[in-house]
């Protein structure tokens, strides 16, 4: 199951939105080839851990992709091994952008690093252009890089 988090100003997109937040969780699963997807929407007035700590319970467990929003880090569930938190990798490519342009002696490094998210894009778009199951997207799915970008969200990697 893949799970996703983020939460969004609302600004003054409504009167009732004033000074609030939008919190979304997305659950994605895959069962025999047939991807389904859910959204669930929180409007809170505070970024506090307190929100996506209530809404997932004390019986969640799995990977959870976020920005490094520190709520996601505060959280119980987070504290106590349940969820393990998965970096949002176009965050993750920021910080590499910044360290290439800001530190000269580490841009070797750090283009390194970009090239090899690049390369997870590619597979990743090659991989979404094929039908779940489809030998394409199972062959996609089969190349390392896949696995090296699976395995960082599951924290396999070593």
């Amino acid at each position: 199951m893949h799970r996703s988090a983020t939460d969004s100003d609302c600004g003054a997109a409504t009167e009732t939105a004033a000074e609030k937040y939008l919190w979304n969780e997305r659950v994605g699963s895959s069962v025999a080839g047939e991807v389904s997807a859910t959204v669930v929407y929180v409007l809170d007035p505070t970024r506090n851990h307190d929100v996506p700590e209530s809404h997932f319970g004390k019986a969640v467990s799995g990977v959870l992709i976020v920005d490094r929003h520190s709520a996601y880090k505060a959280m119980r569930q987070v504290k106590m091994g349940q969820l393990l938190l998965a970096f949002c990798w176009a965050h993750v490519r920021r910080d590499f952008v910044r360290i290439g342009k800001g530190y000269p002696e580490l841009k070797d490094w750090a283009l390194a690093w970009l090239l090899r998210i690049r390369e997870l894009y590619c597979l990743n778009r090659e991989r979404l252009r094929h039908a779940p199951g489809a030998s394409e997207r199972v062959a996609a799915e089969g190349h390392s890089g896949w696995h090296f970008f699976r395995c960082q969200h599951a924290g396999q990697c070593s």
